[in-house]
């Protein structure tokens, strides 16, 4: 501690001194090898008190650690952002540094870690371009990393094996820059010669997810109000079925009260009422039901006359014979009256 202590004073003074016995008081011996990986102990603090206290902590330790010479000599260049890089991406920061120098330490600080780790992958890449090239990646990447980096992420993908920031597709990237940003891609053609590719436009990527969600929405309700509109169809139509059989059963009943006051010789007629179907709980809900029913319950029964002539006429669309003074159906030799 004495050998810390009397070179902060020699570089600093009693302030440098008050500095570091504070630091050191607070995060231990990371501040003393972070001070001795240095070469300036009061350079080291005016960076540290430049950083947030969140980040104090782990740039100490990354001053500390094996790379601690390579972040300091980085210190000494960019100042405290090369300490904010490092520690708020520990290894991608200094790469970052090494390869783009301050440009790459104020991308580092503006990404997420999935980001870092993305574009951490192109830095020697990038590096590598003309420095017009260089320059426009750069940029791009400021402009909008995150779409970047979903570009990148998509090429590794696409294209295992291959190499993004050459000069050739470094040109193309450069000359559809909206396009990159919006979903295009870079492909290669069988000579190995990279083209751009452009994504759906505007208006389909935009259309598409609210397609997809009136899609999710829409026919749910679709299909609910078929099933009510074809519910009620289906109501109406054996409610008009219903209608129906109960006129037919008045026209029966009134075609056989007509039969009756005519009737004086053709025997003695048993009648039978059919239930009121209007009010009846029993009430077959299939009109063939209803049918096969009224088979088995007839109106009205007649017993055969003893005298009948063979003179007929039509009443609706009923046949009846004279049968002395009587109307009889005519031509028939049944127990009872045809129920259809």
């Amino acid at each position: 501690m004495r050998r810390f202590t009397a070179r902060a004073l020699r570089e600093g003074g009693d302030e440098s001194v008050d500095g570091l016995v504070r630091l050191v008081g607070a995060h231990g011996v990371d501040a003393l090898r972070a001070a001795d990986n240095v070469s300036s102990i009061p350079h080291l603090l005016r960076s540290i008190n430049e950083l947030p206290t969140e980040l104090v902590g782990p740039a100490l330790r990354r001053l500390s650690g094996t790379e601690g010479r390579i972040l300091a000599d980085m210190m000494e260049r960019y100042g405290s952002a090369a300490l904010r890089a490092e520690a708020t991406h520990p290894g991608i920061g200094i790469r970052a540094m090494s390869s783009l120098g301050q440009d790459g330490a104020g991308l580092v600080v503006r990404m997420n870690r999935n980001q870092a780790f993305t574009v951490g992958r192109h830095l020697d890449d990038i590096a590598a371009l003309p420095a017009a090239q260089k320059k426009g990646v750069i940029d791009l990447i400021y402009r909008d990393m995150e779409r970047v980096a979903q570009f990148m992420g998509r090429f590794v993908e696409n294209n295992p094996g291959k190499v993004l920031f050459t000069a050739s597709t470094t040109a193309v990237i450069l000359n559809n820059p909206d396009s990159i940003l919006g979903g295009g891609e870079v492909v290669f053609d069988s000579e190995g010669n990279p083209h751009f590719v452009s994504s759906p436009g505007t208006i389909e990527r935009i259309a598409k997810p609210m397609v997809d969600t009136a899609r999710m929405l829409v026919i749910p309700v679709i299909a609910a109000a078929l099933g009510v509109y074809f519910g009620i169809r289906i109501w109406f139509y054996f409610r008009r079925r219903k209608k129906e059989y109960e006129e037919w059963i008045r026209e029966k009943n009134r075609i056989s009260d007509e039969a009756e006051e005519k009737s004086e010789d053709c025997g003695k007629k048993k009648r039978i009422t059919a239930p009121d179907i209007g009010r009846s709980k029993s009430y077959p809900i299939s009109p063939f039901i209803m049918s096969h029913w009224m088979k088995q319950r007839p109106i009205t029964t007649w017993r055969r006359p003893r005298k009948c002539s063979l003179s007929s006429i039509k009443r609706g669309s009923t046949s009846w014979t004279r049968c002395t003074g009587a109307w009889c159906p005519s031509g028939q030799r049944p127990p009872k009256l045809a129920t259809r």
